[in-house]
């Protein structure tokens, strides 16, 4: 069957850098540099992020976590690195959609102590920020072993039309107060961005190879939501179809929205499939993100380079409009 792709919605392709690189991003960024952004204030627990959710932002690693970060408002007292510990290398889907969700798997080496075990990195913190944003959040976290694992939500509403942010993250000292942050050498993330819309309900799907996934969602009335349907009577509608028929495999994304006050009562049954894989001959993680009144909810599983089933996500019980 062949697959067409004139009724979607057009949206612009960006370049996807996949190099990391360990740097430090204050340097040349005066709205992050102490004093230099006027009406900056004292530090401040509390606000939002223009760009982050702060719902679960970093998700809890290893038992005894709570989710959830502080959030400052106030600028860093950043100064050179001088051999505190530092994440090494990044990995995971960094071409997302506002709205979205993903998560980055970050590496770290901390040493041995003198018996020549390896240091945990149990209890230090992590701070985590958008250059060029004001504030950052902190949180202490356990690991496993040699990662740390962060759970980005990306704000539904973004301040900018800009494509390509930078979100930093660093390791602080054990027991550094988490208003007072004294990391070193930060590691960089690019985050590429396709705007869509959101509204009251919004179901997006993100995955991290090459293959044609498909986002679908069916309404209380039995009317499905697809590539194949994109627009139902009440509003619902999906306006990116990511690598159709495998046209753009970077473009690894799909979002169903329906607009304020139009969403009707009643259970949103999820579904997703791989209508192709395309080149993606070692199988495919997927990622469900829920916004239901901008409050995330996150589902994730994988399928095989064969397995073209549908795959029950989840059912949303939705109350209607607020």
């Amino acid at each position: 069957m062949q697959r067409g792709t004139s009724s979607l919605l057009s949206f612009a392709s960006v370049a996807f850098v996949s190099a990391a690189c360990v740097s430090t991003p204050f340097q040349d960024d005066a709205f992050l540099r102490t004093g230099e952004r006027e009406g900056a204030g004292p530090c401040v627990v509390g606000g939002a992020s223009s760009f982050l959710a702060t719902e679960g932002f970093v998700a809890p690693v290893g038992e005894g976590n709570t989710p959830g970060a502080t959030h400052y408002i106030c600028e860093f007292n950043h100064r050179e690195y001088d051999g505190r510990p530092t994440f090494d290398s990044w990995e995971g889907n960094t071409t997302l959609i506002n709205g979205g969700s993903t998560a980055i798997s970050l590496t770290y080496d901390l040493g041995e102590d003198e018996e020549g075990n390896a240091v945990p990195f149990d209890n230090r913190g992590v701070v985590v920020g958008v250059v060029g944003e004001l504030g950052y959040f902190h949180r202490t976290l356990e690991s496993a072993e040699g990662t740390v694992v962060l759970d980005l939500h990306i704000a539904a509403e973004l301040p900018t039309t800009r494509t390509r942010y930078t979100v930093f993250v660093g390791i602080t000292d054990l027991g550094a107060p988490a208003d007072v942050i004294t990391a070193g050498e930060f590691q960089e993330i690019p985050i590429d961005v396709t705007t869509v819309n959101s509204g009251e309900l919004q179901v997006s799907l993100s995955w991290n190879t090459s293959a044609d996934m498909d986002l679908y969602v069916t309404e209380p009335d039995g009317t499905r939501i697809f590539w194949g349907a994109t627009e139902s009577e009440s509003g619902g509608t999906l306006d990116l179809d990511g690598n159709a028929a495998c046209e753009t495999a970077d473009e690894r994304n799909e979002n169903i929205y329906w607009p304020q006050g139009s969403a009707s009562s009643g259970e949103y049954i999820v579904e997703v499939v791989q209508f192709d894989p395309c080149e993606a001959a070692s199988g495919t993680d997927w990622r469900v993100t829920v916004l239901e009144n901008g409050v995330p909810t996150v589902h994730t599983g994988s399928v095989d380079a064969s397995d073209l089933d549908v795959v029950n996500v989840t059912t949303i019980d939705w109350a209607g409009p607020q």
